[in-house]
């Protein structure tokens, strides 16, 4: 369908972009690598792309952009995100002839071949008729994102760990059911719970796959207001709406494992940290280490923690931290140093708690001033 438009560079160049994070830049199916552009006769524009698995679409609002023809056009998303961004703050105009578009601004202008409109794959919406409703500000959708995304498992065997899990969390003795995101690999595992503005006693749980969660702070930053974002699922789709974008998305099939029975108890040392400090103290002593995954030893005795990272290759580094127990204990302990670091980067506390068992259990990271973030981290042998 012809179509041409005006409209500031900026403005398409943002829709672009953001759609072209989901449109696949290698793939056998030519029209997956390419954008469908729409124009409206209300002056409002629309762009939108899908991988099959996730399908995006940005609108602007009426009156955005000048519409001499209203109509539909597919090219390329990385070439045409590449020459808006090259081309600068002004004005462009875009015309199709369902063969070729054509972009011109000040004194350049560059065609681009078409794919037919017809060939853009359609994506079903999730099933209204079973959905679960709820929103979520875009400040609780950044913290799945950050705090939580960080422990998706990259191990593609393993598919049903290469996402966030996402359910209603009841609680003895409370009412309200808040939404509990959890991700794990095997080695950590990081849980979050957060109220919503619905009751999720009847949620199923999903897993929202890793690229999706990847998008998570880039809605939140298509909501400058910070308007919440509608969420709804059933049980094979999750899509999220707000004032300008509608994001549909597949859900991992599989199931996620019954990840309490990982989560300590009963660990009777407790040790409060300044995160900051032994950051650093891992980021130093890690420094001999050319061996990814190298263990970091933790000796703690009285307020006193002793880091220290030994390699064959390049020698040994050690630092003392000064820490604060609740009662005195001595403990020697490892963890993987890229793991705690990363661990470490997710939190904004001032202190946080790490609770301890033996050499070999699992150790509670917490936030004493923040409950709806715990961290399960797996010890290695030192």
């Amino acid at each position: 369908m012809a179509v041409e438009f005006s409209v500031a560079q900026e403005v398409l160049l943002h829709l672009v972009t953001a759609v072209r994070r989901v449109a696949e830049k290698r793939t056998t199916i030519p029209i997956l690598s390419n954008v469908m552009v729409t124009a409206h006769a209300d002056g409002s524009l629309a762009v939108e792309g899908t991988d099959l698995d996730i399908w995006l679409r940005l609108e602007t609002v009426p009156g955005t952009a000048t519409v001499v023809h209203p109509g539909q056009s597919t090219v390329p998303a990385s070439l045409l995100a590449d020459i808006l961004r090259k081309i600068g703050r002004t004005t462009v105009t875009y015309e199709s002839d369902e063969r070729t578009a054509t972009l011109s601004a000040n004194r350049a202008w560059f065609k681009l071949l078409e794919l037919p409109c017809d060939d853009f794959p359609v994506m079903a919406g999730v099933d209204l008729g079973t959905a679960t409703r709820f929103n979520l500000l875009p400040k609780q959708l950044q913290r799945i994102s950050s705090e939580v995304g960080f422990a998706i498992s990259t191990e593609e065997t393993r598919y049903y760990l290469n996402g966030v899990y996402l359910h209603g969390l009841a609680k003895e003795g409370e009412d309200a059911v808040p939404l509990c995101a959890v991700a794990t690999d095997g080695h950590r595992m990081s849980r979050l719970v957060q109220d919503v503005d619905a009751d999720l006693s009847e949620m199923i749980g999903i897993i929202v796959p890793r690229k999706t969660v990847g998008l998570f702070k880039e809605m939140a930053g298509w909501c400058p207001d910070g308007e919440a974002i509608e969420v709804e699922c059933d049980a094979t789709k999750i899509g999220f709406r707000a004032g300008g974008f509608h994001l549909v998305s597949k859900l991992i099939d599989g199931t996620f494992p019954d990840y309490s029975r990982v989560i300590p108890s009963g660990n009777p040392n407790t040790v409060d940290v300044r995160p900051e400090i032994l950051a650093g103290a891992v980021d130093r002593v890690s420094t001999v280490s050319s061996e990814r995954g190298r263990a970091v030893k933790l000796e703690i005795e009285g307020d006193t923690m002793a880091l220290s990272v030994t390699s064959p290759d390049a020698g040994e580094a050690r630092e003392d931290i000064t820490v604060a127990p609740h009662e005195p204990f001595e403990l020697t302990i490892g963890f993987n140093s890229a793991y705690i670091a990363a661990v470490l980067a997710t939190f904004e506390a001032e202190h946080l708690r790490f609770a301890l068992g033996d050499p070999g259990a699992a150790a509670l990271i917490t936030d004493p001033t923040d409950d709806a973030r715990l961290v399960v981290l797996m010890p290695m042998r030192v």
